[in-house]
């Protein structure tokens, strides 16, 4: 009976497969929390570890699991993988005086020949797996809940009115000189096309530029109990507001997307002239096979320079609106004259 020797095979292996899974000599469990899984990471070494903890580190919860334990809410969690993210493209930052000439094994490549890396350059690795995180768990995921409304909901609105996590996004992409870009972004790979995940990012800052260049401040009724507690404290998110708007000006030109601005043009304060104009002054041009700026914002225009277009376009529009603005205002003052007029001239016939 060949078919009934096949099929008691078959279970035979089966199960001597099933026996020697060695999943089934493991007591499986899972971090309980947020604050076990920080635990776990910070005492490794171990990159492989490092990397399967960033791939979990957003699904754990942030309830306290015992007595006494130190409490964690979302924006920590953020905050703490912008650190671990800082440094994602360039591997020189993430050097120590420790590693020396150090290097480690990286598994294999596609011929099976080994691969070794230095220290620096895992820190790199696992820079841009925390990176890739964030975009996935947050930069994705607020652009997302603005919706089709292009309202703002609450995370944008705490944005602002916590000094917490604000300062640390725009840490992440602040302007730094580079040996070879000059002054360029920070954490920001300049390639042709930005991959998936950076566009995410690339999403994320392009919305928090027009919501802080739209922001107005609440109108505060003069009945309210704590009125003054509310103006004192909007007048400092107010200030925190107007703080991050030079930023997003650098931002938005590393990121050759300073038309995002164009609905604001007439709203600029002198800060964002002063930011752009600086920018501009930073165009380099090639001249006698050397490298020199430029001499002034109209050299910078005849060189490309988007900032000084930009600067230049917010000029004229501010001086043509107020031209526009002085003719209103004599149109309505002639007009209120002649009505006085009238009504004086049918009083006096009166």
């Amino acid at each position: 009976m060949p078919e009934q020797k096949d099929s008691a095979a078959t279970a035979a292996v089966t199960t001597e497969v099933a026996a020697v899974n060695p999943l089934l000599a493991k007591k499986i469990r899972t971090t309980v929390n947020y604050h076990e899984w920080l635990a776990l990471l910070n005492a490794t070494d171990d990159a492989d570890t490092i990397e399967s903890c960033l791939h979990v580190g957003f699904k754990k919860s942030m309830e306290q699991g015992a007595y006494g334990e130190k409490k964690y809410d979302e924006t920590d969690r953020i905050i703490f993988y912008f650190f671990l993210a800082d440094g994602r493209t360039d591997n020189d930052s993430l050097r120590i005086p420790e590693d020396k000439d150090r290097a480690c094994f990286f598994g294999y490549d596609q011929w099976r020949s080994p691969i070794w890396k230095v220290p620096s350059k895992i820190r790199q690795y696992l820079a841009e797996k925390a990176f890739n995180m964030l975009c996935l768990n947050f930069f994705k995921i607020e652009v997302e809940k603005i919706g089709r409304d292009d309202e703002f909901g609450d995370f944008w609105h705490k944005l602002i009115r916590d000094d917490r996590l604000l300062p640390v996004i725009q840490n992440y992409f602040r302007a730094e000189k580079h040996w070879l870009r000059g002054i360029s972004l920070r954490n920001y790979d300049y390639r042709d096309e930005a991959s998936h995940n950076e566009q995410q990012a690339v999403n994320f800052l392009l919305k928090l530029a027009r919501f802080i260049f739209s922001w107005k401040e609440p109108y505060i009724s003069p009945y309210d109990k704590d009125k003054k507690e509310q103006e004192e404290f909007f007048l400092t998110v107010k200030s925190r507001v107007d703080a991050a708007k030079p930023w997003l000006i650098e931002v938005l030109a590393q990121l050759g997307k300073l038309n995002a601005l164009r609905k604001w043009m007439l709203e600029l304060d002198q800060p964002c002239f002063d930011k752009l104009k600086e920018i501009a002054l930073r165009t380099e041009v090639l001249e006698d096979g050397k490298t020199r700026l430029v001499l002034n914002l109209e050299e910078a225009r005849f060189f490309d320079s988007e900032s000084a277009r930009f600067l230049e376009e917010c000029e004229l529009k501010k001086k043509v609106s107020q031209r526009l603005a002085a003719i209103r205002k004599a149109k309505w003052k002639k007009e209120k004259a002649d009505n006085d007029l009238a009504e004086i001239l049918k009083n006096q016939k009166e």
